[in-house]
């Protein structure tokens, strides 16, 4: 793994997720605010093709 990630509060009040990426002697930076980032989630064609539950999912509720 060499991707984290660190969530700020803008001095406006704003929740600023911060993801970093260092790989082969490169490194990214992507910030966008909580908000923006659950827009850009919920949109239906990210999950095109990818199952509602999962094995692992299944196997996890009948953990609990």
């Amino acid at each position: 793994m060499h991707g984290n990630f660190n969530i700020e509060a803008t001095s406006r009040g704003e929740i600023l997720v911060i993801f970093t990426d260092t790989y082969n002697k490169r490194s990214d930076v992507i910030k966008v605010t909580l908000n923006k980032l659950k827009v850009f989630l919920c949109q239906p064609s990210l999950y095109v093709g990818i199952p509602s539950e999962t094995d692992v999912m299944l196997f996890q509720r009948q953990d609990i």
